[in-house]
């Protein structure tokens, strides 16, 4: 037999479990970037401490949801609650583009607005409204708070 018949023989069964096993679009977005409590400030303030408030997050297994619960129940714009759940718009390595569940503000152009998450740093984390000029972000730094 020749050599490169025998080398694609031999190699069948292992590239088929490869191909099998890869997704043909894989998530671009490391999910262990967002593991952990984080806590979110605007201020000089302790981020993580005890009078702040503190959030877990999760993407689904399909890359479509982000989950995220508070340590307590909060007050925002959106209403008084203990978590919140959104629809991911789009991923890059470093970002998340999502958009809340029942979102009631509106971008300039019509239709609900979209939120960047945007990985400054590893434990480090901004937001920025879609609709805003590129590189603008809101004031809110979010950070990985020690275990």
């Amino acid at each position: 037999m020749r050599p490169i018949a025998l080398l694609l023989i031999l190699s069948a069964p292992l590239s088929g479990t490869c191909f099998a096993a890869s997704d043909p679009s894989p998530f671009p977005f490391d999910r262990s970037q967002l593991s952990g409590w984080w806590g979110e400030s605007f201020s000089t303030d302790a981020v993580c401490g005890p009078g702040n408030l503190r959030t877990t997050m999760e993407i689904s297994p399909d890359g479509k949801r982000l989950e995220m619960r508070f340590d307590r129940k909060w007050k925002t714009e959106l209403g008084e609650t203990d978590h919140f759940g959104a629809s991911i718009v789009a991923a890059t390595s470093r970002t998340l583009v999502i958009r809340y569940d029942h979102e009631t503000r509106m971008k300039p152009g019509g239709g609900p607005v979209e939120w960047e998450l945007s990985m400054a740093a590893p434990g480090v984390y901004r937001w920025r409204e879609t609709a805003w000029r590129p590189g603008q972000v809101n004031t809110v730094v979010g950070i990985r708070c020690p275990a």
